[in-house]
């Protein structure tokens, strides 16, 4: 009597638990991205926030520190992620900067890849 009884209270604690919404062994994972239309911040990373006027602004012990205006490949609207000399943009493609340039890494590999609509008579008289 005394198992059932321990049984039920330890099933009644995980129920209550559930419905106030713990989660046992449960992490999310955030990403720095940042919605461009309800601030002027672009992109975030640890130490440093890009604003929609293209300046980098550092974290410094005392605040904000201006690092000046910062060359990026594209326009800064078109920028979700961006981690020191890396950024990853809207369309989802990732450049990298080394050797004093930006260089297009390419579309992230699970992306979707954009396609044109074919028809049946089209893919004939192509591949004839």
């Amino acid at each position: 009597m005394k198992r059932f009884m321990q049984f039920s209270i330890g099933v009644l604690c995980l129920s209550i638990a559930g419905l106030i919404g713990f989660d046992v062994g449960h992490d999310v994972a955030w990403a720095g991205y940042v919605d461009h239309s309800t601030s002027g911040i672009i992109a975030f990373n640890e130490v440093a926030a890009l604003d929609e006027n293209g300046r980098m602004w550092n974290v410094s012990a005392t605040g904000w520190v201006d690092a000046g205006t910062y060359p990026l490949p594209v326009p800064v609207e078109q920028i979700k992620f961006i981690h020191y000399t890396r950024i990853i943009t809207t369309s989802n493609v990732a450049w990298s900067y080394y050797d004093g340039q930006w260089h297009n890494i390419g579309a992230w590999p699970d992306s979707p890849v954009p396609t044109a609509p074919s028809t049946l008579g089209g893919v004939k008289s192509k591949y004839k």
